[in-house]
């Protein structure tokens, strides 16, 4: 009887007929059956490699700075990310179906401040996922003249101290004093209300025009209608409502001998 290592390697007959053609006939599954037995909706024979699998469910979300992202960034097993600190736990994620939530990978930053919606502000397609959606448009603060080329750090300032979350640093969101003596100085000592918007716009923060209300008889018609406002409202080093300082005097004399010899 001739052995099979007798017949010469050109009349040899190898049979494919019985053979397994599933992956798993001859390898092992390294995802412990997480992902089903479809191997090859994700890997190819040439190298077995993942290359070029795209994630048909919601692929906004794995577009921009998603794209470029290691698979084992997201899918990891419970347990293999450590905390994030001391006293916290370890992160657990599906490594099949991870959480599509901002909060299951990066940490809240704005530390309990906003709601856990972080795609209502931020996007994957922005560097470092900017706030490139927040519109101050739909807040209770709407930008304009020249608040609106403001950077946000001039209003919303980095602190160390008790947020929702808990102590920490954190940049403060809410809640920030809308009114003008939050962030400007005042110019007039106390002389003048809160109410800035009375005579002031955002547009140069200059006063362009102003009406003497229940004067206009005297300053709203003739000669002193033509006048500069400095004519009448000088420069003064002297005591003020707020204080000792230099401002503009609001209140001058009404009688003609104040500024007529």
């Amino acid at each position: 009887m001739i052995s099979a290592e007798q017949v010469p390697m050109a009349q040899r007959v190898v049979d494919f007929g019985g053979a397994n053609a599933e992956c798993a006939a001859c390898h092992k599954d390294q995802h412990k059956a997480e992902y089903g037995r479809a191997c090859d909706a994700c890997h190819r024979p040439e190298t077995f490699k993942v290359a070029g699998f795209v994630h048909r469910r919601s692929p906004e979300f794995f577009a921009g700075r998603h794209a470029g992202m290691a698979c084992a960034r997201c899918h990891v097993r419970a347990g293999a990310v450590p905390p994030e600190g001391p006293g916290k736990p370890a992160v657990s994620r599906r490594a099949a179906a991870p959480a599509m939530l901002c909060g299951a990978c990066h940490a809240d930053v704005h530390l309990g401040q906003v709601g856990p919606a972080c795609e209502r502000c931020h996007t994957v397609a922005a560097a470092r996922f900017a706030a490139a959606r927040f519109s101050h448009e739909a807040g209770a603060f709407p930008l304009t003249g020249k608040h609106g080329a403001l950077d946000c750090a001039k209003c919303h300032a980095t602190e160390t101290a008790t947020f929702p979350a808990g102590p920490g640093t954190a940049r403060r969101l809410k809640p920030v004093s809308a009114e003008c003596r939050a962030c400007h100085k005042d110019p007039h000592l106390g002389q003048a209300d809160v109410r800035c918007a009375a005579c002031h716009s955002t547009a140069s923060f200059r006063l362009l025009s102003y009406r003497h209300r229940g004067l206009e008889d005297l300053f709203g018609v003739g000669s002193h209608a033509k006048l500069p406002c400095r004519s009448c409202h000088k420069t003064e080093t002297g005591q003020f409502p707020a204080g000792r300082g230099t401002a503009i005097r609001f209140k001058p004399g009404r009688t003609c001998l104040e500024c007529h010899p």
